[in-house]
């Protein structure tokens, strides 16, 4: 769950990749005590603040019913930072960074 004290605790650090959890939370999760993450255009957001290098949209499959469909984060890239780079891993993917 993205709070101001993350992007603070990380202001001035240097982020090659930003791995971060795109699986988002609802209501619904709450009430069968599922916590959830962030939402794709929270991780966007978080990832251009930062300056990361390119973002790595991650835990969203691990669970059936905590998940979203995975072009949502691709359309929030589109809308919110054309120009970050962007990837989603699929199961047992090798992702080399030089860079």
């Amino acid at each position: 769950i993205m709070i101001p004290e993350i992007a603070a605790a990380l202001d001035g650090a240097r982020i090659d990749l930003a791995l971060l959890p795109i699986n988002g939370r609802d209501y619904f999760r709450d009430q069968r005590n599922i916590v959830g993450n962030l939402w794709p255009g929270e991780a966007v957001q978080l990832a251009t603040q930062l300056g990361a290098r390119v973002l790595i949209g991650v835990h969203n499959d691990l669970f059936a019913g905590n998940r979203v469909n995975p072009s949502l984060l691709f359309d929030e890239i589109e809308r919110r930072a054309p120009f970050q780079r962007c990837h989603m891993l699929q199961p047992g993917e090798l992702y080399l960074y030089a860079g």
